[in-house]
């Protein structure tokens, strides 16, 4: 009785694998024989391996390197003294009766630096972050004609420095400067 149990075991094992099997009769015409095994291989294609390394973000400048790293020349003043407004734009229009071509100013990582007034004349210059955040200055230009300045709102940003003063009383000045070549 056991062997009648083997019989149609072994009989459904057969029938799945006569089914699974398939014939390849593509390459009869080159000789082979319907029976005959055929091995396909797979061609694999190594390419060439582009590494790609991890990149450090450069360091961003502190605030009194990118001050000290070239001259400041003025690019844009606007200007309201006593209510009336007048706008200096270096190459353009200046309705301000002062030429700002020749002001240049470079500072030193020290607090000191120079100044180079609208004359061309050469001043010393000190110089100070007043605030924590280093958005307000000092500046205080030295003799023959000394001047002290308060800038506020100093904001620095690629190439260009923008800050705005009070002068006295009745004095609004907001500049933006380049850095020279």
């Amino acid at each position: 009785m056991k062997t009648i149990y083997l019989i149609p075991i072994g009989f459904i094992f057969i029938l799945l694998s006569l089914v699974s099997c398939e014939k390849d009769t593509s390459a009869i015409g080159s000789g082979l024989t319907a029976y005959d095994t055929i091995h396909v291989y797979d061609t694999v294609r190594i390419h060439d391996t582009i590494r790609i390394h991890d990149t450090v973000a450069p360091v961003p400048l502190t605030r009194t390197q990118i001050l000290v790293q070239k001259d400041w020349i003025i690019d844009e003043i606007s200007q309201s003294i006593s209510g009336l407004t007048s706008h200096y734009v270096r190459g353009g229009v200046n309705t301000t009766g002062v030429n700002y071509t020749n002001l240049k100013i470079h500072f030193n990582a020290d607090g000191t630096g120079t100044y180079i007034d609208e004359t061309g004349g050469p001043h010393t210059l000190n110089w100070s972050f007043t605030s924590t955040d280093q958005r307000n200055m000092h500046l205080i230009v030295g003799a023959p004609f000394a001047n002290t300045f308060d800038w506020n709102m100093v904001e620095l940003k690629d190439n260009y420095l923008h800050a705005t003063a009070m002068q006295g009383s009745n004095i609004l000045v907001a500049a933006r400067y380049i850095q020279v070549p």
